[in-house]
């Protein structure tokens, strides 16, 4: 009788971890589903529009996103823009 009573509590105690986990699972399979979805535009493909080689340098102000910021992009640089909430 004491098992079974002490049994009882114990799957009270890791019903919690079994939700997180259940959430870990479905945001793992977003995650792979985004990864494995296949792109609209092929990324190899040279067919379309593309930029002339004479490109201006662009600044932040006239992006008016990333207005808050004071730098700007040289021509033929490449650079990482990381947007957080």
């Amino acid at each position: 009788m004491l098992a079974v009573l002490l049994g009882g509590f114990s799957l009270g105690q890791a019903a919690p971890v079994f939700e997180t986990f259940n959430k870990g699972c479905v945001a793992g399979a977003q995650i792979f589903r985004v990864i494995d979805r296949v792109p609209p535009i092929d990324p190899e493909s040279d067919e379309g529009q593309t930029l002339p080689d004479e490109v201006r340098a662009i600044a932040h102000s006239e992006i008016r996103a990333l207005s808050c910021s004071s730098s700007a992009f040289p021509c033929g640089a490449r650079c990482a823009l990381l947007l957080f909430r």
